[in-house]
């Protein structure tokens, strides 16, 4: 194996991968790598920046769902970001959907396809998906489609370039190019990022979206954002749970039911409002001011309890946002976000 690829992966050369595809392209080096318990992950000029472990899926799986959960009938979805595909399979497997489209920057993600079917259940051959080799930020501006879901997966903030899909001009672009009562689901990680670089980065993606929610899933937040309410209908949760996929797709990661569900729903508007005013002058990321993409690199041994300590701080009930909500549903959900709430103290 590339000593760069065996270096980054558990951060020792014995570590004992097997090399099960390598890809040279004109920004990175792709690669897929398999563990000797079999785990599976995608190399991005040398960081492992996904793989297939249970841990893993659990962020990726929401990715897919979760936005989808919280509209009645959705119909269009844009993936931004194919990864290894989990993202994608998901989406693929939500009911009533009639087209989705991905784009991904390398081609050579896209030839790693091959040795990840596995992993994705060979999604790019779905009839509903439609994938474009493009940059994500150029297909946002120049396409005229408009989506009921889009959801975003780049790659951690601390690689060069990657800051421009964390800047307000790219959620602005994203929120042009959803429908009236659309949803976008971004993911942000809790490691290796500075609790000032983490603050700054979520009033960023409020500047555009006010009504935003955030979720947590074990070392990963989820930006989820209606363009219409914050607003969770209790009934269609419980109803789309009912489909087979769905539930087959959630209890891969241990979410059986609709509360436990809706149990990861860290904060609401009026908590991530009053988090961002303990410090009001945490800069907005910009196009012109890219403070992510210059400071978060300094950031590597910044772990995900020094910004969860923070953030639970401010725990939302999430019943407060959840309408047509049943009283045993709601104590049960009470009583799940409140264990999630001690977890992330640590």
């Amino acid at each position: 194996m590339p000593y760069r690829v065996t270096l980054n992966f558990n951060q020792r050369a014995d570590a004992g991968a097997d090399l099960v595809y390598h890809g040279e392209g004109v920004q990175n080096t792709i690669d897929v790598i398999r563990s000797p318990s079999g785990i599976k992950a995608l190399v991005v000029g040398g960081n492992v920046e996904a793989d297939d472990s249970k841990q893993q899926r659990r962020h990726f799986v929401l990715k897919g769902h979760l936005p989808l959960m919280l509209l009645e009938e959705p119909r269009t979805v844009l993936v931004v970001g194919l990864g290894m595909g989990i993202t994608l399979q998901a989406t693929a497997r939500h009911p009533g959907l009639e087209r989705i489209d991905v784009v991904e920057l390398s081609p050579e993600i896209v030839d790693a396809q091959a040795h990840l079917v596995d992993v994705n259940g060979d999604v790019l051959g779905n009839p509903l998906v439609r994938l474009r080799v493009d940059d994500g930020r150029l297909f946002m501006k120049l396409t005229r489609s408009r989506y009921d879901m889009i959801t975003a997966d780049p790659i951690h903030p601390k690689i060069s370039r990657v800051g421009y899909l964390y800047t307000r001009e790219y959620y602005e672009s994203i929120r042009d190019r959803l429908n009236e009562k659309g949803v976008v689901c971004q993911w942000m990680p809790m490691y290796q990022i500075a609790p000032s670089r983490l603050r700054s980065a979520i009033r960023t993606f409020v500047e555009v979206f006010p009504d935003a929610t955030l979720w947590y899933v074990q070392n990963h937040l989820l930006f989820v954002a209606k363009r219409d309410s914050p607003r969770i209908d209790y009934r269609i949760l419980e109803r789309k749970f009912r489909s087979p996929s769905v539930q087959e797709d959630f209890a891969s990661i241990d979410i059986e039911t609709p509360e436990e569900l809706l149990s990861h729903l860290l904060m609401g508007p009026e908590e991530i409002r009053a988090f961002l005013d303990e410090q009001p002058r945490a800069p907005v990321n910009t196009d012109e001011f890219p403070y992510l993409e210059y400071f978060v690199p300094g950031d590597l041994f910044y772990g995900t309890s020094d910004n969860a300590r923070e953030l639970a701080a401010h725990a939302a009930d999430p019943t407060a946002y959840a309408e047509n909500l049943p009283g045993p549903a709601a104590a049960r959900i009470r009583a799940l976000s409140r264990t999630r709430a001690d977890s992330l103290r640590f």
